[in-house]
């Protein structure tokens, strides 16, 4: 019980840390920019979803940034893009198949994304893929020649990431780097043991296989967000996925909240496109400001873009918090789990040593 205390103390000071000058306003709307372009093209030629995708895929490219955001290689950014695109075109083409093949390659699809955690430098690129793939498994897909067309405009929204990234390099290359001078570079990690990753990989695996049971046997149309929070959630520890499972839940509902209210009062879409625009910029302008704000600004994100282009109303905000607190709960539980199991290990291994000692 000791153990779990002090678990839950440390979730409580990672939860509640707050950096507030971390806060990157210059980021924030370069993002802005970079994501309404190929959203507005989408919307200008009459291809909603298409823009919605391409937009997707410019935002992971932008979430693969690490602070300072010069320390990210272009390639590595590049990579991303394509990676994104592969893993979604797999995830629509999972749909194709039948209910029972769904599942289990479901969980064995994040599985394989989630094994790049090994590796600091591409643990992002493991993490943007395996999300990418969950939200194909969530969209509707009409017959196999819609998969090229999903994974190819992803694909054009991720590069379009690249390229406006390395155009808009030179903007403000001087406040960033006298701002990133402020705070210190993240220590060098050192490689996961592949023990650790692949025990990692196949309990999200497992879990985001459970998550897609679960929200087929509630009929909640598919959505994505169960398997999406299960993913962003559950970590290598169990404090971390406290305090990612909380910070999420607690950041959704507060931003689902105010993107109901958003979207029942307002139907103009140019004012619609301002508060995406905003949103946005607050979203992945405070990213290393605390993960709860991170969940509160971008859950608007996501509700105002698909309003924009679907008929869901607030009605959306609503499917977001029980999918969310849902996968929140698997993410909660299945770490408790392995939590109890690797702890009775140690402590039958104790156990066995002692008796080792005594003979």
């Amino acid at each position: 019980m000791s153990e779990l205390a002090a678990e839950s103390a440390g979730f409580l000071r990672q939860l509640a840390r707050v950096e507030l000058g971390r806060f990157d306003l210059l980021g924030g709307l370069r993002t802005a920019v970079l994501v309404l372009v190929p959203f507005a093209i989408g919307i200008a030629f009459g291809w909603g979803l298409a823009g919605v995708v391409a937009t997707l895929g410019t935002l992971n490219v932008v979430l693969v940034m690490s602070p300072p955001p010069a320390a990210t290689p272009i390639h590595r950014l590049a990579v991303a893009a394509v990676t994104n695109a592969l893993a979604f075109g797999a995830g629509a083409a999972l749909v194709l198949l039948p209910t029972v093949l769904q599942v289990p390659l479901a969980g064995a699809g994040v599985l394989v994304a989630l094994l790049l955690l090994r590796d600091p430098r591409w643990d992002l690129v493991g993490l943007t893929a395996a999300v990418m793939f969950v939200v194909a498994i969530g969209l509707p897909v009409s017959g196999l020649a819609v998969v090229p067309y999903r994974g190819g405009f992803l694909l054009a929204g991720g590069l379009w990431g690249v390229a406006g990234l390395v155009l808009l390099a030179p903007l403000g290359r001087r406040y960033e780097a006298a701002r990133w001078a402020r705070f210190p570079r993240p220590a060098t990690t050192a490689p996961l043991l592949w023990r650790e990753v692949v025990r990692h990989a196949l309990l999200v695996g497992a879990t985001v296989a459970a998550g897609l049971v679960i929200g087929l046997g509630l009929h909640l149309e598919r959505d994505p967000w169960i398997m999406l929070t299960v993913i962003v959630a559950l970590r290598l520890d169990l404090r971390s996925t406290l305090a990612y499972a909380v910070a999420r839940i607690a950041g959704t509902i507060a931003g689902a909240g105010l993107a109901f209210v958003v979207t029942e009062t307002i139907v103009d879409p140019a004012a619609l496109l301002g508060v995406l625009a905003v949103a946005t910029v607050f979203a992945y302008g405070g990213r290393s400001v605390n993960y709860t704000f991170f969940a509160f600004w971008i859950t608007p994100v996501v509700i105002v873009l698909l309003n924009l282009v679907y008929s869901g109303g607030p009605a959306l905000a609503v499917t977001r918090v029980v999918d969310t607190v849902i996968g929140g709960g698997l993410a909660l539980l299945a770490s408790l789990l392995l939590w109890t199991y690797l702890r009775l290990g140690r402590r039958a291994g104790a156990r066995s040593g002692a008796g080792e000692a005594t003979r």
